[in-house]
């Protein structure tokens, strides 16, 4: 099973993969992930499921770059391992393949932007609250 363990000041998130081919993270609406930060794209990177079933990610041309364990993507796909940690500003989005028992858990509270919309860790937890055993 592969996963995204989303980190963030302390907090913390895991997204399943198993179920989708293609996932956009950025700050738009449009996006699959959507993450509430300034600093971040409309539409910043994108993470999808190859032929082989490999995992990869791709820069959409973000404006401040995607980096992937600590260096900066350069145009192109490029292929995810395990562990390797995906960072946007200060947003870290680690992948994981492994058993779903042995999958962190989540301490991800729900928050939104200052007029009260959901944001990508409101959306988050109610889209992906069974993969940490329920709760809110």
């Amino acid at each position: 099973m592969a996963y995204i363990q989303y980190k963030k000041d302390g907090w913390q998130k895991v997204i399943s993969l198993d179920e989708m081919d293609t996932g956009t993270f950025g700050r738009g609406e449009e996006c699959d992930y959507q993450i509430l930060d300034p600093q971040v794209s409309r539409e910043h990177f994108k993470v999808t499921r190859g032929g082989n079933g490999m995992f990869c990610v791709e820069d959409l041309g973000s404006s401040n770059g995607t980096f992937l364990n600590e260096q900066k993507l350069s145009p192109g796909v490029h292929e995810l391992s395990n562990g390797d940690r995906v960072k946007v500003r200060g947003h870290l989005f680690v992948f994981w393949e492994m058993e779903r028992d042995a999958v962190p858990g989540s301490d991800m509270k729900p928050a939104g932007d200052k007029d009260g919309r959901p944001g990508f860790r409101t959306a988050l937890l109610n889209q992906f609250s069974d993969i940490s055993g329920g709760g809110k």
